[in-house]
């Protein structure tokens, strides 16, 4: 299972990867109802912010345009109201009087400030239904101080607050339908026990209001269901991503990895060996190649059977391994019962010594070998070749390196093994 991994490089403090059954589990589900799991719901409320932050602040500056709007409509109508029955003079006095219904301003600047404070990122759903309710009451309480034929001009401005932050606004479904819920009640019981509507005309609001709202909320609901959608398969997708580079990497851990005894292949042996002698050889550094075979190996698997002598052969990787400790070390399986150890950076001296360790090593281990032609326990035999490749000929190559301590392993073997030659 892969488990939770920040991934918020991208986003600054995004979300997080979720657990990828609780994904499935979910998708397996639907999400009908427009909600996840406690744990889901959480990270999807951060993506959801994330992902429409930008939007949400382009809507709440429109808001800000249409609320500016709606109080040059008022200044006109006022006017045009108070020329009409009282006379110039006293028309700016009258829209003067207009400015306490919009305390929303203040409270929708503070708001908006605070949507854009990192902190508070995670309450933008509250603040963007605050801000509606703000505006919606303004709206309702508006209707008051104007005549009875502009009532309809500022209720129809609930339709356009409706508008602008079900869809624009990216207000998620439950938070739009109670915002719409409590200006539904408000407005019905403002108009029909304080600022008494006719009971034709309150129901006429109350058809546009209802029709409006289904339709806005359909919208809202639609919108929501799609992001969800969204979501899930985008974070499914990166699942899926992670899994093939998981496939990618164990691949080329195969192409490098012997997979019996687990240690480097020959092909990984021919790469470190070449880019050890290039790096020893731009630094002036000694490199020291061990050529290892199993001494009598066949007689070994013709004697205990072939899954013994696998297990042999992943002892002797394990032994051969603990000696090539240092950065740059390498102990490979070269291929059969051959291994090759390269040592960067490492005299003769220091070459010497290590093989007496891997040979006394060998021999605390204590491998049975009883159809050996010597002795009873396993032995190896050791070809060791040192150079510095910068003082070579320039017609010395790896592979040259390479043949040098064969043969020396070669030697070994013909002197009866269980032993290391180094010149």
């Amino acid at each position: 299972m892969i488990k939770k991994t920040a991934q918020g490089s991208e986003q600054g403090s995004g979300p997080e990867l979720v657990e990828e059954p609780l994904l499935l589990e979910v998708q397996h589900k639907g999400f009908s109802k427009l909600s996840f799991p406690a744990e889901l719901e959480q990270n999807f409320k951060q993506y959801y912010i994330h992902a429409f932050f930008v939007q949400s602040r382009l809507a709440l500056l429109t808001g800000f345009l249409v609320f500016g709007c709606f109080a040059y409509l008022d200044v006109y109508l006022q006017m045009q109201m108070q020329i009409q029955s009282q006379g110039q003079n006293s028309a700016l006095g009258s829209y003067l009087n207009l400015w306490h219904y919009y305390f929303p301003l203040p409270i929708l600047l503070i708001l908006g400030l605070l949507t854009s404070v990192k902190k508070f990122k995670q309450y933008q759903q509250s603040f963007l239904m605050a801000m509606m309710l703000s505006i919606g009451f303004a709206l309702i309480l508006l209707v008051c101080r104007t005549s009875s034929d502009a009532n309809d001009y500022y209720f129809m401005g609930l339709l356009i607050l409706e508008i602008l932050c079900f869809t624009s606004a990216r207000m998620q479904f439950w938070q739009a339908f109670y915002s719409a819920c409590i200006l539904f009640v408000f407005y019905n019981i403002y108009y029909a026990y304080i600022y008494i509507l006719p009971g034709n005309q309150l129901l006429v609001l109350n058809f546009f209001y209802i029709s409006g709202s289904v339709l806005t909320l359909f919208g809202c609901y639609f919108i929501e269901h799609a992001i969800r959608k969204e979501y899930v398969n985008h974070y499914l997708l990166k699942y899926q991503e992670v899994k093939l580079n998981q496939a990618v990497l164990e691949l080329e851990k195969q192409a490098h990895i012997d997979g019996l005894t687990q240690i480097p292949n020959r092909r990984s042996f021919d790469l470190a060996l070449k880019n050890e002698w290039a790096r020893c050889k731009r630094l002036g550094f000694p490199i020291t190649l061990f050529m290892i075979d199993i001494d009598a190996f066949k007689k070994y698997n013709d004697f205990y059977g072939h899954l013994q002598g696998d297990e042999c052969l992943k002892k002797i990787a394990c032994m051969l391994k603990s000696h090539a400790r240092r950065v740059g070390d390498i102990a490979a399986r070269y291929g059969g019962e051959e291994f090759g150890v390269i040592l960067p950076n490492t005299k003769k001296e220091e070459a010497i010594v290590v093989a007496k360790n891997i040979l006394a090593d060998l021999q605390a281990i204590a491998i049975r070998h009883e159809a050996a032609p010597r002795g009873d326990f396993l032995t190896l035999s050791i070809g060791i070749a040192t150079v510095y490749p910068e003082k070579t000929d320039k017609n010395f190559s790896v592979e040259n390196f390479i043949h040098l301590a064969d043969a020396r392993l070669y030697e070994v073997k013909h002197q009866g093994g269980n032993g290391y030659i180094y010149e």
